[in-house]
């Protein structure tokens, strides 16, 4: 059987400290008398309500339970019987897809869907089966075999299975259909499939520009982008290094991606439907650092640990294990301009500040209407803001997705013109007219219908962002932030930091409350956050000028 990983964990003081809360789940699951079932009653809210939540919170705690007792057993101590129960627990759900992500299928087809959670579910099973086969009960190694067979490789192989290839899902989908097949498989068999896997893992890069931006941010960046790693890292030990998908220029910018967007150790560039906070796997920066010198590592102390990752992504937490590398030390990026030009998103480093523009078209994966807008970090707070995502209710990718305040434009720091909003669509898209080390401009015209360019000047102390439009059109300007504004005359002032503009007079506040999406990162999960909306109205004016320092 092939083995990626092989042993117990390693022994250092890393592993120490990952292990003292796993070891406390564990000890608190040891007490549970058993999970609780995914009943139908949970099944069926999703399809009867548009709710998530109340089966997606049981599905996880079942995985959290296995993820607690497998590293357990790793680590030397005596948890084979709890590990048993929790393999059997999940082995019995009627499906490992989400009820979200079965889109209609007939219920005797919900077994094959391969969504996100079912190829999640295939690697964990697949590698605690390598790992710890020889201490398994026989009748549980045999069960793991027969259901990951029954649900991934055979459907795979015949091509039965309901699977969706594109961005981060083609990432996901194929680590762990990859997984299930090198480890389970006979090598003939194994080896025939990998050109289709491989074939088949190639839309996710597809889904990139050359640049190596992530349209979905940060937190889709990782999660997709680790399972890449997984699925090269597997192929490249299997075939002895013939296939080495690290190797491809396009990869190595993917790689460079988390840096430019970490505004610090755990903030992030909130564009599309994304956090504010967020921490990565320490397992995944080391092995990108390994692999690119100028992939700078993050600080050991700012990972996410085993309580903080709600999702419990199996992959990443056991890599955090076997792919962290003691000798590799944290590093910040330096100042600087950084950024995606295919993707026109820009990045601006200063000591006081860090500035990011968000340029490129209204029909991006987790798209939100929002070309022109802007991110200004500073002293540890986003002085001016994006929301980031809303909950995933049920039509929150479908005809209701700008009813949202967090993806429609009157949610970001863009204007409002002659009463247009921002247009969704693909022909809504930014001219990138001029790109210096200090200086960004963008004609963001076809996303109203009207003219408006906006030019970005950066200089040491602040920035300044000049506004044209035409001369007869009726213009709100609006900004946007989470930290309540002081108001004198015209000036505004957040935090330390004041906006002027010229052109423009400030005409007023609005405060709307939104629901960011939960149940992803415990340091982000608030029920719900509170935007204002400020707005300055243009007076007899073709161009407005914001000083911002």
């Amino acid at each position: 059987m092939y083995q990626r990983f092989i042993g117990n964990l390693p022994k250092n003081s890393h592993t120490e400290k990952l292990l003292v809360p796993i070891r406390i789940a564990a000890e608190e699951f040891k007490k549970d008398v058993g999970s609780k079932g995914l009943t139908f009653d949970l099944y069926k809210i999703f399809f009867e309500t548009g709710s998530r939540l109340e089966y997606e919170a049981e599905y996880i705690l079942h995985r959290k339970r296995l993820n607690a007792f497998m590293v357990m057993c790793l680590a030397g101590e005596d948890y084979i019987g709890e590990l048993e129960n929790a393999i059997w627990t999940i082995c019995d759900e009627f499906t490992w897809a989400l009820p979200a992500h079965l889109g209609g299928l007939p219920v005797a087809e919900h077994f094959r869907r391969i969504d996100l959670f079912a190829a999640e579910t295939a690697l964990m099973l697949s590698e605690t089966l390598s790992l710890l086969e020889d201490k398994l009960n026989p009748m549980v190694a045999e069960r793991m075999r027969f259901e990951l067979l029954r649900r991934v490789i055979e459907p795979y192989k015949a091509g039965t299975a309901h699977i969706s290839l594109h961005a981060n899902w083609a990432a996901v989908t194929m680590a762990g259909i990859a997984a299930a097949v090198l480890y389970i498989c006979e090598k003939e068999e194994a080896t025939a499939l990998i050109p289709q896997m491989v074939l088949h893992m190639q839309k996710f890069l597809d889904s990139f520009q050359e640049d190596g931006c992530c349209l979905e941010g940060p937190l889709y960046w990782e999660y997709g982008f680790s399972h890449f790693c997984m699925f090269a890292d597997y192929l490249f030990h299997y075939t002895k290094g013939e296939i080495n998908l690290m190797q491809d220029e396009k990869v190595h910018n993917i790689a460079l991606y988390r840096q430019k967007v970490t505004l610090e150790p755990d903030k992030v560039i909130p564009f599309a439907d994304s956090c504010h906070i967020y921490k990565y796997h320490v397992g995944l920066s080391h092995f990108l650092a390994k692999q690119y010198d100028d992939v700078l590592p993050i600080f050991e102390e700012n990972e996410v640990t085993f309580e903080e990752d709600l999702r419990q992504r199996f992959g990443s937490m056991i890599r955090d294990f076997y792919w962290y590398d003691e000798h590799i030390y944290g590093k910040n990026l330096p100042n600087g301009k950084y950024g995606f030009t295919d993707s026109m998103q820009t990045v601006f480093r200063k000591d006081k500040f860090v500035l990011a523009v968000k340029g490129g078209h209204n029909d991006e994966p987790h798209n939100h209407n929002d070309l022109g807008s802007f991110v200004l970090f500073a002293d540890g707070q986003f002085i001016l803001d994006d929301p980031g995502w809303s909950e995933y209710e049920d039509g929150y990718f479908g005809a209701n997705r700008y009813h949202h305040i967090c993806t429609s434009s009157l949610g970001h720091s863009v204007p409002i013109i002659n009463g247009k909003t921002q247009i969704p669509g693909k022909d809504a898209k930014t001219i990138l007219l001029e790109n210096t080390e200090t200086h960004v401009k963008l004609d963001v015209s076809a996303a109203y219908g009207e003219i408006f360019i906006r030019d970005f000047s950066v200089t040491e102390e602040g920035v300044t962002i000049t506004d044209t439009f035409d001369e007869t059109a009726e213009v709100t300007e609006r900004l946007i932030t989470r930290i309540k504004p002081e108001v004198k005359g015209d000036t505004v002032t957040i935090g330390n930091w004041t906006i002027t503009a010229s052109g423009a007079e400030f005409s007023g506040i609005t405060e709307q409350v939104f629901h960011p999406r939960k149940n992803i990162v415990a340091w982000d999960t608030a029920d719900s956050d509170l935007m204002y909306q400020i707005d300055f109205k243009v007076v007899n004016s073709e161009k407005v000028i914001f000083s911002i320092k």
